[in-house]
């Protein structure tokens, strides 16, 4: 089902201009792209980020004098 939503002008350019940036095929998909991000942003604020890299074998409790 389609729904009509009614936009300035220049919120329509902007999409139009994200759609060809991102390589997306319909203004639809930059909405659920954004939706997804602000989503994805939302769980990092409330849950935190960890940013670890992998572990070395100097990481090892074994190896601490």
């Amino acid at each position: 089902m389609a729904t009509t939503i009614r936009i300035k002008d220049s919120t329509s350019k902007e999409l139009e201009n994200l759609k060809k940036k991102l390589g997306l095929k319909s203004l639809n998909d930059v909405v659920e792209f954004l939706i997804k991000e602000h989503r994805t942003k939302r769980l990092e604020k409330m849950f935190g980020v960890d940013n670890i890299s992998s572990f070395t074998e100097e990481d090892r409790i074994g190896d601490r004098g």
